[in-house]
């Protein structure tokens, strides 16, 4: 792990944290998409694009965690209040926490109940697992808490963009942003 602060994040950083985005502003509407179908062929195409999303989702989270504990991260803006500062270290270890467990939780209650998990059609996953239609219910109802969980904190993640480029109008956006 990293123990000096850099003064900025890396290009592999802010990459990796759009590449995440994207794959959240995807997974969700899938998601509430998907689970509101009746059965048919658009519903099994949005749960194959759901998972093959979320074990790609899976392996960018993987290599970001990688690339947070070895380069690290600069420290907070130096206008953040207190509380701003708080808020935003617990949002974001929440975020990480739940985008890395979920894809985990998810992969393993859909083998369970529904394998072979392929990626996109075509490339099986081999691990499998075996459980109970119970085991299978509750890991996959952890997966669905975790997603609505993930959804409120995107949206206060969201809410502080905005705060910060339309009222405090400071650069705390900028440090994101590819070549900011």
């Amino acid at each position: 792990m990293s123990t000096t602060k850099p003064d900025g994040y890396s290009p592999a950083a802010k990459w990796l944290h759009w590449l995440t985005a994207a794959c959240v502003f995807i997974l969700v509407p899938v998601a509430f998409t998907m689970v509101r179908l009746g059965e048919g062929a658009l519903t099994n195409a949005l749960y194959e694009v759901h998972k093959s999303v979320g074990i790609i989702a899976f392996l960018i989270v993987a290599v970001r965690v990688v690339v947070r504990l070895t380069r690290g991260a600069p420290p907070p803006e130096d206008g953040l209040s207190p509380f701003e500062r708080t808020l935003s270290t617990w949002v974001h270890r929440a975020m990480y926490v739940i985008v890395f467990a979920m894809p985990i939780l998810g992969f393993i209650g859909t083998s369970m109940c529904c394998a072979p998990v392929n990626l996109f059609w075509t490339i099986p996953i081999p691990i499998t697992f075996t459980g109970s239609e119970e085991t299978t219910g509750r890991i996959l109802g952890i997966h669905k808490v975790l997603g609505f969980i993930l959804t409120g904190l995107v949206a206060l993640h969201l809410a502080g963009v905005l705060k910060h480029v339309f009222i405090s109008r400071d650069g705390v956006l900028r440090r994101m942003l590819p070549g900011g």
